[in-house]
């Protein structure tokens, strides 16, 4: 295991970073606008280091896996990106260490965000291709659990996670991030319209 301490990966004097400056602007990186700048900076460093031939990312944090797989791609890094599916519960939420700080009821609460997530999925089955109307539905739907706050429901290009506006076509993500009792909980889901 390489487990290196801070000063290790920050000497004193650290000044250097790396950024991706598109994909990281929207969903989460509108909230927090540095966050994926140390997100990119910690990974070149790690593969600088360790110089690995495989990496694996989780589809929970969609965003972060898309810029993960454009960092080695725009650095020309030889690494394969490996993408690994979201894990969920039970009760179809998504596992993530933030789940360990819900209550009970907050638990079986957030199992509003994925079925949310899937019901956006139907709509869509059914044929429905407005993007705001999706959106309209998802968050009608989250919003019948008392404990839930919507932070965003987004639905964008699966690859640029550019915000769909209008009719929705081709490969797409249907990402939220929802509050259950004062807890963020991030999810998603893909969608092919092709």
């Amino acid at each position: 295991i390489f487990l290196p301490t801070n000063e290790i990966m920050y000497p004193r004097g650290f000044s250097t970073f790396i950024g991706e400056v598109d994909i990281s602007k929207g969903l989460e990186g509108k909230k927090r606008p540095t966050f994926f700048r140390g997100v990119t900076t910690v990974i070149v460093k790690l593969f600088n280091i360790i110089n690995p031939t495989h990496t694996f990312f989780g589809e929970k944090d969609a965003q972060q896996l898309r810029i993960i797989q454009k960092l080695v791609n725009d650095l020309n890094y030889s690494i394969q990106v490996v993408p690994c599916p979201i894990i969920r519960e039970e009760n179809g939420l998504a596992m993530s260490s933030r789940n360990e700080y819900l209550s009970t009821e907050s638990r079986q609460s957030s199992s509003i965000i994925y079925a949310g997530l899937k019901h956006g999925i139907s709509l869509l089955n059914s044929g429905e291709r407005a993007s705001n109307k999706i959106k309209q539905e998802i968050t009608k739907f989250i919003l019948t659990e008392p404990l839930a706050k919507i932070d965003y429901i987004s639905i964008s290009d699966n690859l640029s996670l550019k915000e769909i506006k209008g009719k929705i076509d081709g490969d797409i993500l249907i990402s939220s991030a929802i509050y259950i009792d004062d807890i963020r909980l991030i999810d998603n889901v893909s969608y092919s319209s092709d």
